[in-house]
């Protein structure tokens, strides 16, 4: 039987005008010896698939290592990744996003880091894309002691994302691990990276850009709907509650899940004001550390000390004028 080094756990859905980039700046990885694909159709209705089918078809070499698996159901980003990790066979896994790309040497660099220093998890750099600019996002973690690397994703030192890291298929497996409930589709994956550094014995740092982050304004983080604020307000319940069952006391540790309780409020304050989904008098107690935020832009600090200070009126004339200081 043939050994798996790596597996790619990629979802697929609603994503015909980028999935041929991202499959070619898969297949055409450096390293695709050991290496199994694993794209799992979360029931997308537009022309993804058929375009994947395709491209894997101009590399015969590989195609016996691509699977694609159809979910029965749609379970949107979360259950479609979890659904993949669970048919992945590889000694190390990373989750992929079928919108973005990759450079060539990201699967080779970051598997020879992992192996050569046996990390449990290995960080990288990355790019974040917009359709006018790309921007170089250093990670540069200042300490990679597990729980300190827990600390800094939820701080904001560190992004939280899936796609920038490799992670040993036993950590990801570990019973500790809680699992966030389907349907929970931002931060979603932050949930689980925050515990899974929380749980790493060794975490391996490379200082070089493989992940382009495209950013769009269809994007999930970025789509203004009401299931998308609580899912983010979820977020936060579901790290308190990890807290709670590991015993996690450090005041370094309770200083980084205050912060990311104002980073998961203030998102609410300013881009999901209407939908009312939260009461903010009462978080008064957080108003002398809202401004002191390491990673929040002014206008999101701002704005949400103004609503738990009581000033609502205020708040709202910020967010139009932010708003229509945008569209000028």
């Amino acid at each position: 039987m043939i050994k798996t080094n790596i597996s790619v756990v990629v979802p697929v859905y609603g994503v015909e005008k980028y999935i041929e980039r991202f499959a070619r700046s898969l297949f055409n990885q450096s390293m695709t010896n050991n290496v199994e694909f694993v794209f799992i159709d979360d029931c997308s209705v537009d022309n993804s698939i058929p375009i994947l089918k395709k491209v894997i078809n101009e590399y015969p070499h590989i195609k016996e290592q691509i699977r694609i698996e159809r979910l029965p159901k749609n379970m949107g980003l979360l259950g479609a990744r979890l659904a993949g990790l669970k048919l992945a066979k590889g000694d190390y896994i990373i989750c992929l996003d079928s919108d973005d790309w990759i450079e060539p040497t990201m699967l080779e660099d970051m598997y020879n880091k992992a192996t050569s220093d046996n990390c449990d998890v290995v960080i990288s750099d990355y790019y974040e894309d917009t359709p006018t600019k790309q921007k170089l996002r250093v990670q540069r973690p200042n300490n990679l002691e597990g729980q300190k690397c827990m600390n800094q994703i939820l701080s904001k030192g560190l992004h939280g994302s899936w796609c920038n890291k490799m992670f040993k298929r036993n950590l990801i497996t570990n019973k500790k691990i809680m699992k966030p409930e389907k349907g929970m589709n931002v931060l979603e994956d932050l949930m689980m990276t925050a515990q899974m550094m929380y749980f790493s014995k060794k975490i391996g740092y490379i200082n070089k850009s493989y992940y382009h982050y495209c950013i769009r304004s269809g994007s999930t983080f970025y789509s203004a709907n009401k299931n998308n604020f609580k899912s983010i307000l979820y977020a936060y319940d579901f790290i308190e509650k990890f807290y709670k069952e590991n015993n996690i006391q450090s005041k370094s540790s309770k200083n980084a899940l205050r912060i990311f309780r104002i980073t998961t409020l203030s998102i609410v304050a300013l881009d999901g004001y209407q939908y009312k989904i939260i009461n903010f008098n009462n978080y008064k107690h957080l108003r002398p550390y809202i401004m002191k935020h390491p990673g929040l832009t002014r206008s999101y600090k701002l704005t949400l000390w103004l609503r738990v200070s009581g000033m609502k009126s205020m708040a709202n004339t910020l967010i139009f004028v932010r708003k229509h200081t945008k569209k000028a």
